[in-house]
């Protein structure tokens, strides 16, 4: 597998504590007017509990639903049509479970939807339907999917303050707009965690998924350092093929899907139990063996400019190997809150063969970190307290990444991946492979 790159340009104090790293400056772009609007519509955003999350199903062509109701509004419903008159509508399958909010969590899956064409879905809120949203099937084979990382929700300051919880929305709000705005046309966003800043928030959970874009694409998120010890994540997500792990933790599990070429495998990377992983891995890999592209999300990065030689070197020992063993020609990632990417890396060397690891910056804007630029195999870093999303557009055998800054709208980074054929392994294969790049990289970190 050969890939040619362009450059073109656990106790609640315990976690609480692990959580909380030093606080960098938060720089907002967003204009007085967008910042009144958001205030202007904060109660009605904290009342309304019964907020929609759309994710991604197993293949493209399959949509999830998740929402919660109160008790006594009694059963769910959602339904789908492909007009906004409703007509034909078709009923999905609601599947329901009570929440440690006193709330209930429902889910629903729309499958078999024809790619490149618009749908409507209604579903029920507080006992009566709701205004249809529009949302498009996309064609798997040529697509945009935009990726963002550490909205992080009352990151900026006080979290229990609205001031600040209202200037984190907003900054994540404007991200949202100008991307669905550059890429219209967007199949679904991603998340590489850490979308509140506490992870048992109801208050922030329903102020991340406020954008009014996200009722129309879906959303793809890792469990971050944030996220993972307690279940709202859960609660706001549908994930197709979740894997069992030996460490579970409350936010859920790792999951893979398909979507044209490209696999994505979404990883809890809290979890650093090397097997838990290794067989996330395995079993996608196995799902779907002839997928072009192969693409790791997850919130920890095993290569950040944010970190010198010797730090972080427990995660890279755990992931790197998966991602030389399980040929990952991409590992999206957050947690630095600051942009940079590799070379493609291999055995901890720049290596066509290897994974380009990139990190996405706060996405709203809330907490920017600086650079330390010490790791050689950094091939760029964004070190402005400035706010990015990365747009992931895959044509034919090309894979083109763009990141823009969220102040002009300016592209700051753009790489082109190209792809050749994937060489394929046997499972005992697979696991040499990475029992070697594991013993490698980790005696390579003492």
């Amino acid at each position: 597998m050969k890939k040619t790159v362009k450059v073109i340009s656990l106790c609640l104090a315990m976690i609480i504590a692990f959580s909380c790293v030093a606080a960098a400056g938060s720089n907002f772009v967003f204009t007085e007017d967008e910042r009144n609007a958001v205030a202007e519509k904060w109660d009605d955003v904290q009342v309304d509990d019964t907020v929609i999350t759309l994710s991604v199903g197993s293949e493209a062509g399959s949509v999830g639903f998740s929402w919660l109701s109160n008790i006594f509004d009694g059963a769910q419903k959602i339904r789908i049509a492909d007009n906004e008159e409703m007509k034909d509508a078709k009923n999905l399958s609601v599947k329901t479970s009570l929440t440690l909010y006193a709330k209930l969590s429902n889910k629903a899956v729309a499958e078999g939807l024809e790619t490149g064409k618009a749908y409507w879905y209604s579903y029920t809120k507080n006992g009566e339907w709701s205004e249809p949203q529009k949302f498009v099937s996309q064609d798997g084979s040529e697509y945009t999917a935009v990726f963002t990382s550490d909205a992080q929700i009352g990151r900026s300051g006080d979290a229990y303050d609205k001031d600040v919880l209202i200037n984190d929305t907003c900054g994540w709000q404007r991200t949202v707009r100008m991307a669905a705005e550059r890429f219209p046309d967007t199949a679904f966003f991603i998340s590489s965690g850490d979308q509140t800043e506490y992870g048992f928030s109801l208050k922030q959970y329903k102020a991340f998924l406020s954008p009014k874009e996200l009722r129309s694409y879906p959303i793809v998120k890792a469990v971050g350092n944030h996220d993972f010890y307690f279940p709202a994540y859960t609660y706001f997500s549908n994930n197709p093929n979740q894997v069992k792990e030996v460490l579970d933790s409350p936010a859920g599990k790792g999951f893979y899907f398909l979507y044209g070429d490209a696999l994505y495998i979404v990883i809890n990377s809290n979890n650093m139990i090397a097997p838990d992983q290794k067989a996330l891995f395995e079993a996608a890999v196995k799902a779907y063996p002839d997928a072009k592209w192969r693409i790791a999300v997850l919130h920890h990065s095993a290569y950040s400019a944010y970190y010198d030689e010797g730090e972080f070197v427990f995660e890279r020992s755990v992931f790197a190997p998966l991602f030389d063993t399980y040929d990952i020609d991409l590992a999206l990632s957050g947690h630095d809150h600051m942009y940079s990417c590799t070379y493609p890396v291999y055995s901890g060397e720049i290596n066509d063969n290897g994974t380009v690891y990139l990190q996405a910056s706060s996405a709203s804007g809330g907490n920017i970190y600086g650079a330390k630029q010490n790791l050689g195999v950094i091939r760029y870093a964004f070190d402005e307290a400035v706010a990015t999303y990365t747009a992931l557009s895959f044509k034919g055998d090309n894979l083109t990444i763009e990141t823009y800054r969220t102040d002009t709208d300016a592209k700051v980074d753009s790489v082109t991946l190209t792809k050749t054929e994937k060489q394929s392994k046997t499972a005992i294969e697979y696991f040499i492979e990475w029992f070697r790049c594991f013993i490698k990289t980790f005696s390579a970190m003492l």
